[in-house]
């Protein structure tokens, strides 16, 4: 009887690190619609991968690209990952939801790296 029941406890705790597992996996997977309506700066470190140095580099290059004679907006996102989605598609959705560039002008560009997936992806707009 007791072997029974060891094995029970067993196969219960087997069940509960698989969840947990799944779980935790599941969590880390960033989906469009769940990221801000707007960007808070030009780079978005989703991911957590660039150090504060690197992002306020990338913000200071983008700053001066975006108030040149080029009149170009870029943004740089980074996420965990895509867990199957398909990079066009995701930075396309977020390109649509945030619209890059000034109105009228389409001079946006979205740089998009999904980390553990090893996807990147850059969308332009049609002004550039």
């Amino acid at each position: 009887m007791m072997g029974i029941r060891g094995a029970q406890l067993t196969v219960s705790r087997l069940l509960l690190a698989a969840l947990v597992g799944i779980s935790a996996t599941a969590a880390l997977a960033e989906r469009v619609q769940d990221l801000p309506a707007k960007p808070s700066d030009y780079v978005s470190d989703f991911a957590h991968v660039l150090s504060p140095e690197a992002v306020a580099r990338l913000d200071s290059l983008c700053g001066q690209l975006d108030h040149s004679a080029a009149n170009a907006q870029v943004a740089i996102v980074t996420i965990k990952t895509l867990d199957g989605a398909d990079p066009a598609e995701f930075a396309n959705a977020l390109e649509d939801k945030w619209k890059m560039g000034r109105k009228g002008s389409d001079r946006g560009v979205l740089v998009f790296l999904a980390v553990d997936d090893h996807q990147r992806r850059i969308e332009v707009g049609y002004g550039l």
